[in-house]
């Protein structure tokens, strides 16, 4: 029997003071490295604005379910290019996954989900 190691790099990740997670489940990973890696194509690192337990989401099960997260775009160069990217890389995971551009003026941002409602791959 081998065993296959993989080799993350370190991911350089800031988190907007006032976003806090419910857990660290293995969709967030996945979202946080589909993030991580589409900001360094842009020469920026991702920067996490909103989690599960931020009072801000008493209104959105899946953020309160620990399966939604939202990511700063303004500071990327083409953002709605990586948020094309971002639900590609995505949905070709699982096509649970969303990612939503919301371009409010002074708040745009990456909504990421994980909707475990839906049902799974076929």
């Amino acid at each position: 029997m081998s065993i296959i190691y993989h080799t993350i790099p370190d991911l350089d990740v800031e988190v907007k003071e006032g976003a806090q997670l419910a857990r660290i489940s293995g969709q967030f990973l996945t979202c946080l490295y589909a993030i991580w890696y589409v900001c360094h194509e842009q020469g920026k690192s991702p920067v996490l604005t909103g989690a599960s337990r931020d009072q801000v989401y008493d209104h959105e099960p899946l953020h309160q379910m620990g399966y939604a997260w939202d990511w700063r775009s303004e500071h990327l160069s083409d953002p709605a290019r990586a948020a094309q990217e971002l639900q590609t890389l995505l949905s070709s995971i699982d096509r649970r996954w969303r990612c939503v551009y919301i371009r409010t003026p002074g708040n745009a941002h990456y909504h990421i989900e994980y909707d475990v409602r839906k049902p799974g791959p076929e």
